[in-house]
């Protein structure tokens, strides 16, 4: 019983305690059965987590492999770095160009005349701050009239310039510089009221380039020492003139990024597939196998993951396997990358190579392009998927009601309030001029609503004097709407125009699909072709000139990092992904697991408290009937002394 002080054995010589532990320790046996079957489960839920954790890593390297930026990685070189480097961005494309540096560009920078000290005084004022078209007033007096005093408000004015005092060994001067390189930014300072004399220490001078190497050779100029525009997507970097001397600059495709990330994907698969793979070894002189030994789920993720190396890729090309580029699957299921081979394969045909890992897709129209198809699109057979335009993207368009021609625009008429695309209105005013042409006007009213609009772009043009304000936005978001102002009646429109745009519609595959401006996308819940992303650039009058609708067809496939990427994703979503719902169905298992432990455990805490409450009272009786015997057999010993003595 709880709380009892047990002495084993006093009246009956029986270790109790002994006794009833080795009747629990019979009695545990379903309890110590439960345990193992709980510590089996525990060490399953820890393999699944496991397996868990190596998938995503992988599906995180496939991620990478397959992303655009990934492929679009160029690196550029210079022939002769001292004279100018270069740099590319994704923007670029393969090619080699010959320059010839003639001339740097250079800030224009100008001095004071000499001072004894830079504390001397140059008088009160103003000063005058030009660099290029911008210029600030300094009012100069007692605070700062001095040419360290000059400097510090030159430099706190921030028009461009930095200003210094330097000492020449005999005198100190006020130097100003440039912020910016060119003739553009030249200097000059203008004083009123005192006087201030200045000289040229070096002239503001634009950079030179010779872009090519014939008689043809194009001379450029630049204000920078960096030119980004010659060259699509690359920057030149001029290091030094070199009149006569041609650089080679060259971009090429950068492979030893896209190489790093895919050997970083071949050693997360070789891990994942290594551990998933020990799950299914038997050991014969243990007789033990792997924790998830036999798992159907399990064999069935290392089945499609190795299939999906080994399948091949549609990919408009001839290479179209991972071991073509130099991906290889040993006899022990261990996956190798040679690089050689890969450069190889880039060489050869880089597109093919790049769309074995990411989705590619094409039509067979020209203003009908594929953008994206989601991880629930399957991919079309060798025939494709037919794709019916019935209806093409318009944007919203307000015409005026009469011809504008040669317009003075004065106070009275050069106001124009309207409103884009859903957001707010907003009021533009004109230049007050003479317009010489309805096309000057359209001009004007599309810069300045341009540059006022809140949301969206115009384009404003004329046809016969008659102007079009027309949305640069496509679809059903596309609105143009002219409110009010003095200038309506003046430019042909009426408060109130509106218009609005239409979105692209038609099927994909006979499958219902969504136009939002010109992206048309195949409904969710969709067969074959939810997600499939087009962009649709046909105008109504091609649909007008093919009958009302225009057909075509659509292929894509999609690459192993797409692949890999969705199918992990349904592996390793957190509670709905497969393993997810593995690890929980495991969890709650562990848990009913532990909860029926914990009654048994109770119940055979109960059951010892109940026997070692029996052996109490057979103790007690015992030490009763002793303690009775013992009274007995005094008496008896008593009563046979007194018949003696009375003998």
């Amino acid at each position: 019983m709880p709380g009892t002080i047990s002495f084993d054995g006093l009246a009956t010589g029986i270790n109790t305690t002994e006794t009833v532990d080795k009747l629990i320790e019979v009695e545990s046996r379903p309890k110590i059965l439960k345990e193992a079957e709980k510590a089996r489960l525990e060490n399953q839920l820890s393999a699944w987590q496991e397996v868990n954790s190596k998938l995503l890593d992988l599906r995180t390297q496939a991620q990478e492999i397959w992303k655009a930026s990934t492929w679009t990685t160029l690196s550029a070189t210079s022939s002769n770095e001292n004279i100018l480097t270069a740099t590319a961005s994704s923007d670029a494309q393969p090619g080699t160009y010959t320059i010839e540096v003639t001339q740097l560009a250079q800030a224009h920078q100008i001095s004071t005349g000499g001072y004894s000290s830079d504390l001397d005084t140059v008088g009160t004022g103003t000063l005058t701050v030009t660099v290029g078209a911008k210029s600030v007033d300094i009012t100069v007096d007692s605070s700062n009239n001095t040419l360290r005093g000059l400097a510090d408000a030159i430099n706190q004015a921030d028009v461009g310039a930095t200003a210094s005092v330097i000492y020449d060994g005999s005198q100190y001067r006020l130097l100003v510089t440039s912020d910016q390189t060119g003739t553009a930014n030249t200097v000059s300072l203008t004083a009123t009221g005192f006087t201030l004399t200045t000289t040229t220490v070096q002239d503001a001078q634009d950079a030179s380039i010779n872009f090519g190497s014939g008689t043809g050779a194009i001379t450029i100029t630049s204000s920078s020492n960096q030119i980004e525009d010659v060259i699509p997507g690359v920057t030149l970097n001029l290091v030094n003139a070199s009149p006569g001397t041609q650089v080679t600059v060259s971009m090429s495709r950068d492979t030893s990024g896209v190489e790093e990330k895919i050997q970083a994907f071949v050693d997360a698969y070789n891990t994942a597939m290594e551990f998933i793979g020990e799950q299914f070894k038997f050991d014969p002189q243990t007789n033990t196998g792997g924790i998830l030994m036999g798992d159907r789920t399990l064999l069935t993720i290392q089945t499609r993951i190795q299939s999906m190396i080994a399948s091949p890729v549609a990919t408009g090309g001839d290479i179209t396997s991972l071991r073509s580029i130099g991906l290889k699957l040993d006899d022990d299921g261990v996956l190798s990358f040679d690089t050689a081979k890969f450069q190889e394969a880039v060489a050869q045909d880089p597109g093919a190579v790049k769309n074995l890992f990411r989705t590619a897709g094409r039509t067979e129209h020209a203003k009908v392009s594929f953008v994206y198809a989601g991880k629930d699109a399957v991919e079309p057979s060798s025939s494709g998927y037919q794709v019916v335009i019935t209806r093409a993207a318009e944007r919203a368009a307000v015409t005026g009601a009469s011809a504008v021609g040669s317009l003075t625009i004065d106070s009275t008429n050069d106001t124009l309030t309207l409103a884009l695309d859903g957001g707010t209105s907003f009021t533009v005013t004109l230049e007050q001029k003479t317009y010489a042409s309805a096309a000057d006007l359209a001009a004007e009213i599309q810069a300045k609503v341009n540059a006022a609009a809140p949301a969206g772009e115009v384009s404003v043009s004329e046809s016969g004097g008659t102007l079009t304000i027309t949305s640069q936005k496509y679809g059903s978001a596309s609105k143009v709407q002219i409110i009010s102002g003095n200038a309506l009646s003046n430019l042909g429109f009426t408060a109130g125009d509106q218009d609005s745009g239409v979105d692209v519609a038609g099927t994909i595959n006979g499958e219902s699909a969504t136009g939002v401006g010109q992206t048309l996308t195949g409904d969710d819940g969709n067969p074959n072709t939810d997600g499939v992303t087009l962009k649709v650039e046909l105008t109504a009058q091609d649909l007008v000139d093919a009958g009302g609708s225009v057909t075509t067809t659509l292929h894509f496939a999609k690459g192993v990092g797409n692949k890999f990427d969705e199918y992990l994703q349904g592996l390793t979503q957190p509670l709905i992904g497969t393993i997810g719902m593995k690890e929980t169905a495991l969890e709650n298992s562990i848990d009913s697991m532990a909860e029926y432990i914990k009654e048994l455990e109770d119940r055979l805490d109960q059951r010892r408290e109940s026997l070692l409450e029996q052996f109490y009272r057979m103790e007690k009786a015992v030490n009763e009937f002793n303690s009775q015997g013992n009274y007995l057999m005094n008496a008896l010993s008593g009563l046979n002394a007194n018949w003696k003595w009375n003998g």
